[in-house]
């Protein structure tokens, strides 16, 4: 994907969520300062791209948002850290192989999305290989895929034909 449709794809991913009654707030001019701050969380390329577009992107119940820039580099106000679910499944482990299994996934999965509306539950995209995928409680690693890569899912996203139950319908 050129860089010309890569900003067209998030244009339409954005704008697909518009549609759905999602508040959007730009990015602030920070954010590439943000990003850098928060290497350590390891932000594939392409997710990066996305979260130079916005500040805030959040569900008409502000129940459903993505995580910002901000809240990877550990300075946004938000009452969940983006990392939440990993530490919430690493408490609740019974032994080192469950303490081991949750690690291995959460160092392959980034939470790109946290939703708190009845249970909570996540959007991830792999480190590893680009599929994105949804989990929720009660077993946050046992998931389904939602995209087989983030050009997919931004597509499907815009369009309407993917996570009307995350997103809302069109």
């Amino acid at each position: 994907m050129t860089e010309a449709e890569s900003l067209g794809a998030v244009t339409e991913f954005l704008s697909g969520l518009r549609r759905r009654g999602w508040r959007m707030e730009p990015a602030r001019a920070e954010a590439p300062e943000l990003l850098s701050a928060a290497h350590e969380v390891a932000i594939p390329e392409g997710w990066r791209a996305v979260l130079e577009r916005f500040s805030l992107l959040v569900d008409e119940h502000e129940s459903r948002w993505f995580l910002s820039a901000a809240d990877y580099a550990g300075t946004s106000d938000s009452a969940f850290a983006w990392n939440a679910f990993e530490q919430l499944s690493l408490e609740a482990a019974v032994d080192d192989a469950d303490r081991r299994r949750s690690t291995d996934f959460w160092r392959e999965f980034l939470p790109i999305a946290l939703g708190v509306a009845g249970s909570y539950e996540y959007l991830a995209i792999s480190r590893v290989s680009g599929v994105v995928v949804h989990g929720a409680e009660p077993e946050f690693e046992e998931v389904t895929l939602l995209a087989d890569d983030l050009p997919e899912f931004l597509a499907g996203v815009a369009d309407g034909s993917l996570g009307a139950d995350f997103f809302g319908k069109s």
